[in-house]
């Protein structure tokens, strides 16, 4: 979940910084979720020229990381919202 949470926020920002504060990690952990990602894809996922730019075959996995990501987040706050209707 962590390397996919990355891969969104490196996306919609284009900015590793900026990326890691709103996740509160650290550069070095965004940079290392980003290069397992790209192992398993066997394919890189972000241009280096200045701001990262998604490649190909990012743009085609984004859509789904977003989703996921959402999903899990949501089942996560629904837990959360239901463990504090138990006494």
């Amino acid at each position: 979940m962590a390397e996919l949470e990355a891969f969104v926020e490196i996306a919609e920002t284009g900015n590793l910084l900026t990326a890691s504060r709103r996740l509160k990690r650290t550069v070095r952990d965004m940079q290392a979720s980003i290069a397992a990602m790209e192992v398993k894809a066997d394919s890189r996922l972000f241009q280096r020229a200045g701001t990262l730019r998604m490649t190909r075959t990012a743009k085609s996995l984004h859509p789904y990381a977003v989703a996921f990501v959402g999903s899990v987040r949501d089942l996560r706050r629904r837990s959360g919202d239901a463990q504090e209707g138990v006494s």
